[in-house]
């Protein structure tokens, strides 16, 4: 009964801070109507808690006063759920509902201005993202606990998960904030959740179960633990090649080798202390299977998610290309829209399908700006926004148009290292499809996230 007790009042101080901190109407809004589902931000209009939202807002280290006083009940919580639950999945559950009433308090109150850019989708944002960080960094625990059910149940549930994970990584694309299934306007998600933070935790597993298996094999004493910490060392290090699976052109810093080699000798070092030694391999050997899990499923949903966007940019989207270039060679110029092309250049207008969820605004944006120019454009994957322009002509160069420039500007440009980037595998490969279909324009679209680390 007390545990009960103990979710369910997480759950209501969730939903109550969702009402209660979650961002209100603006001024202009406050007496209209507001959905049953929408927060009401009563912290900002009360005039007991009015004080308290605006110290939050002071910037001064006073802020921190009412994030640690609303933040309470969740400490508390969180305290609690881990002495009273030794399962792997309600302790998952506490901690996820006390991130994310923690989460709510900080959004709410300092940082109010990135729940109103979010809208409707913040509270998406952080159930799918704590979800899924909170899930992976239990996830060696969750799997020990899906070793006492039969194989199938096994299968079904991590069929579930990778489901979740695929659908996620293939539908969510951070760049068009008006697509239904878009619940990221930023890649808080997938980029943020899981190929940096969620690959980041499985490199930490893998060397902290290389740790504990290593510890295990070897006889008790300081050499075996000396060994295993030096395994964590080594193999969480390079663990740090796993959050650049999908980044090929990218090669993983010192910093950020030694940073998770680091971390996985603290995490090697606690669970040596916590872990029983008749337990350390197969301790260690369900920490390696985790990080392996979601390597695995991350690493496949996002190769999935790439081939959509591939096969969007290098395929549906050549065709419309050629259709415009034919219209413009049989007509003098670009079309107005796209339904121009259609009845005889294309049959119809194909549309760019992004992920297994068929959404009506998953469209080609075309823009017409002369006879000579235009833009095609559609919203990829991971923040990724693709955009084609057929080639600029300009005017002839005529010298005596040209301003002297001065002498020292000269030299230090001439000092300058202009030498550009050698191309990419995935650049050589869009030329050369442009190329093979007559087209000279160039896409500025990558097969891979922005460069955020």
């Amino acid at each position: 009964m007390v545990r009960f007790a103990l979710v369910a009042g997480l759950l209501l101080v969730a939903a109550v801070y969702y009402y209660f901190i979650g961002y209100g109407p603006t001024a202009s809004e406050i007496y209209d109507d507001r959905e049953w589902w929408q927060p009401r931000g009563w912290i900002h209009q009360i005039a007991m808690f009015s004080s308290l939202s605006d110290m939050a807002r002071s910037r001064e280290p006073r802020q921190w006063i009412p994030v640690l006083l609303f933040s309470l009940p969740a400490l508390a919580g969180l305290g609690a759920g881990l002495r009273l639950f030794k399962g792997a999945v309600m302790r998952t559950v506490v901690v996820f509902l006390c991130s994310l009433i923690m989460a709510m308090v900080y959004y709410g109150t300092i940082r109010d201005g990135v729940w109103r850019f979010f809208e409707w989708r913040f509270i998406l944002v952080m159930l799918s993202f704590l979800g899924t960080l909170v899930t992976m960094c239990y996830a060696p625990s969750l799997l020990r606990s899906l070793n006492r059910f039969p194989r199938a149940v096994t299968v079904v549930v991590l069929a579930a998960v990778f489901a979740g994970v695929f659908v996620l990584n293939t539908e969510v694309t951070g760049t068009n904030t008006d697509m239904r299934f878009n619940i990221s306007p930023w890649p808080v998600v997938t980029v943020f959740g899981m190929l940096i933070l969620g690959l980041g935790v499985a490199a930490l597993h893998l060397g902290a179960g290389a740790a504990l298996w290593v510890r295990g094999k070897m006889t008790p004493g300081a050499v075996g633990v000396l060994a295993g910490l030096g395994a964590a060392l080594v193999v969480g290090g390079l663990g740090a090649f796993i959050p650049y699976a999908a980044r090929a052109s990218n090669v993983p810093g010192l910093g950020l080798i030694t940073a998770l080699g680091v971390g996985s000798v603290v995490y090697a070092g606690v669970a040596l202390a916590l872990t029983r030694p008749a337990d350390l391999r197969s301790s260690g050997a369900s920490r390696v299977a985790a990080a392996l899990l979601i390597t695995v499923m991350v690493g496949a949903s996002n190769w999935a998610a790439v081939g959509y966007q591939k096969t969007a940019r290098d395929e549906t989207a050549k065709t419309v290309l050629v259709a415009l270039e034919k219209y413009k060679k049989e007509t003098g110029g670009y079309p107005e829209k796209l339904s121009m092309l259609t009845p005889d250049y294309l049959d119809e207008v194909p549309e760019p399908q992004i992920g297994l969820i068929a959404d009506v605004d998953d469209i080609f944006e075309y823009s017409k700006y002369s006879q000579e120019d235009y833009s095609l454009e559609f919203s990829s994957v991971q923040w990724v926004q693709c955009a084609y322009s057929p080639p600029y002509e300009f005017a002839a160069y005529d010298p005596d148009e040209e301003e002297e420039e001065d002498d020292e500007e000269i030299e230090d440009w001439e000092r300058e290292d202009v030498a550009a980037a050698p191309p990419t595998p995935d650049q050589l490969e869009m030329q050369a499809t442009l190329k093979a279909a007559g087209l000279e324009g160039k896409w500025s679209c990558a097969t891979e996230p922005p460069k955020l680390w």
